[in-house]
């Protein structure tokens, strides 16, 4: 069976409960990356809309 969905993936890096910006994110599916990004000035990464089909 083949799925077609997408979502939304969002993480908030903080150290000592202020943002962490400029830091890598790795998005990740199991052992299998999805995306890397990297932290905004609030310690924010987000992607929409990411697609894994088998």
């Amino acid at each position: 069976m083949n799925l077609n969905a997408s979502a939304t993936l969002t993480d908030t890096t903080t150290s000592s409960s202020r943002p962490l910006a400029g830091q890598t994110v790795t998005f990740a599916v199991g052992d299998d990356t999805i995306r890397h990004d990297t932290a905004d000035s609030h310690g924010m990464a987000s992607r929409s809309g990411l697609r894994r089909v088998p």
